[in-house]
Parts: C-alpha cells; sequence; structure tokens
C-alpha cells in the first residue's frame, strides 16, 4: 500500500506527538477491502530508539454504496476517536487497543495492534460443537455487559470527547427533528395503504415514542453499535471477546 504523502506526515506527527519519539514508518500492510468505508491498515515502524513495533491505522471514507457527506465522514471518526478514548480510561472486560493518536483534517485514529492471533466470534459460532457456540455467546454478551457498566453514570466524559473531535456533532434536538421528518410521513403511508385514521392522536403518540427512545433515560449508557459477529474477536482462552 501506498501512503499519500500528506497523509504519511500526518500519521508521522501523530505518532511522534503521542510516543515522545522520533517515528519512521518503514512498511504498510493494507488490511481492508478497497470498496469498504474505512480505511484499515497496519504500519511497522522504527522508533527513535531503535524499536521496532506495529501499529493500526483506521481512516473513515466516503461510503461507495450510498451518499455520504464530509459530516458524515467526520461523525464516524469522531465517534472512533472519542470511544477509544473513553475506553482507554475506563475498567472493562475487553481486549481495548490503546489511543495512539488521531487526526481530524484526515479522519484517521492510531491504535495499539494486539496481534495477528484473533479468532472471530463466526468461527465460533458455526463450529460443529453446540457448546462451544453457546459459551461464546456467553463471553460475548458478557462483555458486552462490563461494556455497558463501564460508561454508566459517565457519559458526560465521553460527551466531552466527542464535542472536542466534532464541536458541531448532530444535536439531540436536530437528532429527534430528523427522525420525525424521516418516519412520520412513512408511517401516514403505512396507515393510509391499510385503511387506518391517521388521526393528530396518532401522529402525536408516534412523535412521543421517537422522543422517548432517542431520550437519555435512567439506562444511559454507551453500547456497541453493530455488534454483527464478524464485528467482534472471540478470546476462548481469556474468556472475553473484543470489539473491532
Amino acid at each position: 500500500m501506498i501512503m499519500e504523502p500528506e497523509l504519511l506526515a500526518a500519521v508521522t506527527k501523530a505518532l511522534q506527538d503521542h510516543l515522545g519519539l522520533e517515528v519512521k514508518i518503514n512498511d504498510i500492510q493494507l488490511l481492508s477491502e478497497a470498496d469498504r468505508r474505512n480505511r484499515i491498515a497496519r504500519l511497522f515502524l522504527s522508533l527513535g530508539n531503535n524499536g521496532m513495533r506495529s501499529v493500526i491505522f483506521k481512516q473513515s471514507l466516503s461510503d461507495r454504496n450510498q451518499e455520504t457527506t464530509d459530516d458524515d465522514i467526520l461523525a464516524r471518526f469522531a465517534r472512533d476517536s472519542a470511544g477509544l478514548k473513553f475506553l482507554n480510561g475506563s475498567d472493562i472486560n475487553h481486549s481495548i487497543p490503546k489511543f495512539l493518536g488521531a487526526n481530524q483534517n484526515f479522519r484517521f485514529i492510531l491504535l495499539e495492534d494486539l496481534g495477528n492471533n484473533h479468532i472471530s466470534l463466526v468461527d465460533s459460532l458455526t463450529k460443529s460443537d453446540p457448546d462451544k457456540a453457546v459459551a461464546a455467546l456467553k463471553r460475548f454478551t458478557k462483555s458486552l455487559a462490563h461494556f455497558d457498566m463501564a460508561s454508566y453514570g459517565r457519559i458526560n466524559e465521553y460527551d466531552e470527547l466527542l464535542a472536542s473531535a466534532h464541536p458541531k456533532r448532530e444535536t439531540l434536538e436536530e437528532r429527534i427533528k430528523w427522525n420525525e421528518e424521516d418516519l412520520i410521513p412513512k408511517l401516514e403511508l403505512i396507515c393510509n395503504n391499510f385503511d387506518i385514521a391517521f388521526t393528530n392522536e396518532v401522529k402525536q403518540d408516534a412523535i412521543n415514542v421517537i422522543k422517548m427512545i432517542l431520550s437519555p433515560g435512567d439506562f444511559y449508557a454507551l453500547t456497541h453499535v453493530d455488534i454483527c459477529p464478524d464485528n467482534v474477536c472471540d478470546h476462548e482462552d481469556k474468556d472475553k471477546t473484543s470489539a473491532d
């Protein structure tokens, strides 16, 4: 993989600022497929003290499968950056990689390389042994519970990190308004198709449901937003899972 000179310089600077060492990127191994909305690569480094190590580079890009604005890309970068920083300061039963730097202009984050020895949760669930599949699901749900518990009562810390990475992020009011404008006309269309009266009461009930779902409640906590098994590594020997 060849990295653009401006991007390469930004990555090098971010690593040097975080590590406090002179850094040289010797080689780059592309890990993601070309059509993915995130570019992920393993960077092989030499450090100022002649040490060697590798780190993971993740850059948010345009989604080729759907219309993507620059604000969409920035929002994804901001969530990645804020989430990793937040989890680095949390007591959680996950294998959390260390945060090693970021750049808002190029929408990338740098994180610790946890190595190659990772087994996808897909593999654990599709083995011929049902007991092992059940055990894997238990590890998965246990890790998700720890994830939620680690953020409970600390959401303000995450919000501050998110605001720093994306000052013009969508507000709760804007999110509610967008969902109302998107979902209410669809509900009206469905009602009309089934000859159901779309009254003001029905409309207001739907609006109340939207507000209730999106508004913080007593159990307000962070959660993994894409828990597909292929986004999770399963560590049977450590009795835990880790999220990509």
